[in-house]
């Protein structure tokens, strides 16, 4: 299939169907699947719950609520639910007038991948501190710059070209170890969840230095390894599982963050400490949010709702799929 659309998607429920997307405030990439398999909905009842991938806080929301009213239109038995990140978020999408739910999307990573680890990574040196994070220039690796040789971990920034933002970001840390490269031979290596972990267990302390972004699933990988956090001050989402305990919020200047690693150096946390304290929250948000969605789902779809449980989500966010297997998955369903 030319030019085929690659999707953040998953099938939740077949009969009825339930889905979940990634979706942006100005484009969703769902929209234009409608457009183009329109008999993947025609005539079905449905509900689409929509992930968020940036902070709502500041952001206008008409433009989201006008594709989905279009969609809504040309296909009325679908419906759709956006999944709030914050009750701020929840908000404001109610103001707009756009169906949401309290359904923070750090609770689809999976702690049984993101665990404490002992397990030596080869040829890896140990560091206070680690950031994972593409080099876009929000996610400020500026602010690394006074503290020795922090690891990075990263992808592929998809405004910038990975060569020049790592002549930048050398630039202004120069003592960073680029942890890809390193174990891809001087060659980029896509890192998947094992390895984080085991990359995770070589520092001390997490960073997320960015001000404004979504829920920053990194944030929540590094605490369920056991990495406490550095935090600059922020909207998004991720801040809802910090506390004064596993994280520290400082001064977004280079000497706010060297000071904040410090700080949570000091305080001698264990890894399993930091994973207890954010998995309560986390599992208490999931408990919470399934309730409130199915009980949702039962107000829709009545006698033949689904119930979900939270294997249902578990891994989400990794699921990419070509526009010919969501085709096909939900011709079978």
């Amino acid at each position: 299939m030319a030019d085929e659309l690659y999707l953040n998607f998953s099938i939740l429920s077949r009969d009825p169907l339930v889905t979940i997307s990634s979706a942006h405030l100005r484009e969703l990439p769902l929209e234009l699947f409608f457009k183009k398999h329109p008999e993947c909905f025609r005539g079905r009842m449905a509900l689409h719950i929509l992930c968020l991938t940036w902070n709502v806080e500041r952001h206008d929301l008409k433009p989201l609520f006008l594709i989905l009213k279009k969609i809504t239109m040309a296909f009325p038995n679908n419906r759709f639910l956006i999944a709030a990140n914050t009750e701020f978020s929840a908000y404001r999408f109610s103001a707009a007038r756009l169906p949401s739910m309290l359904f923070p999307n750090s609770i689809f990573q999976d702690e049984n991948v993101f665990v404490p680890v002992s397990e030596e990574v080869k040829g890896l040196p140990r560091s206070d501190a680690l950031a994972i994070a593409h080099f876009g220039h929000f996610k400020r690796h500026d602010l690394c710059s006074k503290l020795k040789k922090p690891l990075f971990v990263y992808s592929h920034n998809p405004e910038g070209m990975l060569e020049d933002d790592m002549a930048r970001v050398k630039g202004l840390c120069p003592d960073a170890i680029f942890v890809n490269h390193l174990l891809g031979n001087n060659e980029y290596e896509r890192l998947d969840g094992p390895t984080i972990a085991n990359v995770a267990s070589h520092a001390k302390v997490g960073l997320c230095l960015s001000e404004e972004e979504g829920h920053m699933r990194a944030s929540i990988q590094m605490l369920m390894c056991g990495l406490p956090i550095v935090t600059v001050p922020c909207i998004g989402g991720r801040e809802r599982y910090y506390d004064d305990v596993i994280s520290c919020e400082v001064e977004p200047t280079p000497e706010g963050v060297c000071q904040g690693v410090k700080e949570l150096v000091n305080r001698k946390l264990t890894p399993l400490e930091v994973r207890s304290r954010v998995l309560d929250k986390v599992q208490m948000d999931r408990k919470n949010c399934l309730q409130s969605l199915n009980k949702l789902l039962r107000n829709n779809f009545k006698k033949v709702a689904p119930q979900l449980e939270f294997e249902n989500f578990r891994g989400f966010e990794f699921i990419y799929l070509k526009e010919s297997e969501v085709v096909s998955m939900l011709m079978e369903s």
